[in-house]
C-alpha cells in the first residue's frame, strides 16, 4: 500500500471530534500555565483566550484538515496559546501567567531577544559568516515569531510539514 493510500485510510476512520473552544480551556488547563478566570466569560482572559482561539481556527491551513483532524485540532490550540502568551508579554499582561512555570519552559516575558537570521557581518578589521539554511531564508516574520514559545514551535512544527506554500491558503 502506498502513501497516499494510507493517509487516505487514516483520514477516512478518524473518530476525532472536532476543534471546540471548551477544549481548547481544557487543553490550556492541562497545560497549568497558572492562567485564571477560565470560566468567568466576563473576564478579560477568557476574552482574550476567546479571540485567540478564533484567529487560530482562521490563521491554520484548511489543508491539515484533509491530512488528519487530531493535528489540526492539536495546531489550533497550540496556535492559541502560543498567541495568548506573546500577547500577554507584548502588551504588558505579564501577570496574566505564571512567569515561574514559562522560566521553566524557557520562556522569559521580559527578554527582548528576538529569533532572526544573520548570516555574515563584518567591520573594518575582520568578518565572519555562517551557513544559513534554506528553510530560514523562506520564514515570514509569523513563522519565527512561533519560535518563542514551545507551542508555536509545535505549530511551526507540524505546518512546515504540509510543504512548500503552507505560509497562505484559503479559509475553511
Amino acid at each position: 500500500m502506498n502513501m497516499t493510500m494510507a493517509v487516505f485510510m487514516k483520514n477516512t476512520d478518524c473518530k476525532c471530534d472536532e476543534p471546540t473552544f471548551e477544549k481548547f480551556l481544557t487543553f490550556v488547563k492541562s497545560c497549568d500555565l497558572g492562567i485564571n478566570k477560565l470560566t468567568d466569560q466576563n473576564s478579560f482572559q477568557y476574552r482574550i483566550l476567546l479571540a485567540n482561539y478564533k484567529f487560530a481556527l482562521h490563521a491554520v491551513p484548511c489543508a491539515l484538515l484533509q491530512i488528519d483532524l487530531y493535528l489540526y485540532e492539536q495546531v489550533i490550540y497550540n496556535y492559541a496559546l502560543h498567541v495568548y502568551i506573546t500577547l500577554c508579554f507584548d502588551s504588558g499582561f505579564d501577570n496574566f501567567i505564571d512567569q515561574e512555570k514559562l522560566k521553566k519552559m524557557g520562556i522569559l516575558s521580559n527578554s527582548n531577544w528576538r529569533n532572526g537570521v544573520i548570516q555574515s557581518t563584518y567591520d573594518n578589521g575582520t568578518g565572519v559568516s555562517f551557513v544559513t539554511p534554506d528553510f530560514y531564508k523562506n520564514m515570514s516574520l509569523n513563522d519565527f515569531d512561533l519560535l518563542r514559545t514551545p507551542f508555536g514551535r509545535f505549530v511551526e512544527g507540524i505546518l512546515q510539514q504540509l510543504g512548500s506554500v503552507w505560509g497562505l491558503t484559503r479559509s475553511c
